[in-house]
């Protein structure tokens, strides 16, 4: 659809951006977070904030492989001025096919257009968390002030970034401080709604 105008300073008329969000999981609290303040921000700006996963049928669940696909087919096909792609939460999800980013993402969305959320995919622009500091406090208070020595740690999955950089915390202090880690004190688990 067309672009909408809105006044600006000084009557200079500004224009209204569309930006496409590529949800995921609308029913998982984290990304219906994540999402909701993400619209929050757009709107708070006067711009448009489309939901790209609210444009596929009902029934066409988030664990199909063609899921992912789909809305980036929908997204490219939209031609918005802008994308707001949460990588670390599709990833996080999407276990059936970890390497939809390279496959979906680089082919089918501008790289100027788009801001990856929560994982570094190189040649984008992109928003993380610091998931190392608040997890290396963690051990440091179990292992230092709690005099713990067998700390388990249940992880997300390979394909969340956060999670990657949690656990390289785990294993960095646990060797620092001469812990060992055995078989069954790593696990890794799935982030997903589904019982």
């Amino acid at each position: 659809g067309a672009l909408c105008q809105k006044p600006g300073l000084g009557g200079v008329m500004e224009k209204k951006y569309n930006i496409g969000y590529m949800g995921a999981h609308k029913a998982a609290g984290y990304p219906t977070g994540l999402q909701s303040g993400v619209k929050n921000g757009i709107q708070e700006q006067g711009h448009n904030l489309i939901n790209l996963s609210d444009m596929l049928p009902y029934k066409f669940i988030e664990t199909s492989p063609y899921y992912f696909r789909a809305a980036f087919e929908i997204a490219a096909r939209l031609n918005l001025d802008a994308y707001i792609v949460p990588t670390g939460v599709i990833n996080a999800y999407n276990v059936l096919n970890s390497r939809w980013s390279g496959a979906y993402l680089t082919k089918l969305l501008p790289k100027e257009k788009v801001l990856v959320l929560e994982d570094v995919i190189e040649g984008y622009r992109y928003v993380t968390k610091d998931s190392r500091t608040g997890m290396r406090q963690l051990m440091q208070h179990l292992i230092e002030e709690h005099k713990y020595k067998r700390i388990c740690f249940l992880s997300g999955p390979e394909t969340s970034y956060g999670a990657r950089e949690r656990e390289q915390v785990y294993f960095e202090e646990m060797e620092k401080h001469g812990l060992v880690v055995d078989d069954n004190m790593f696990f890794r688990g799935i982030y997903s709604g589904a019982m």
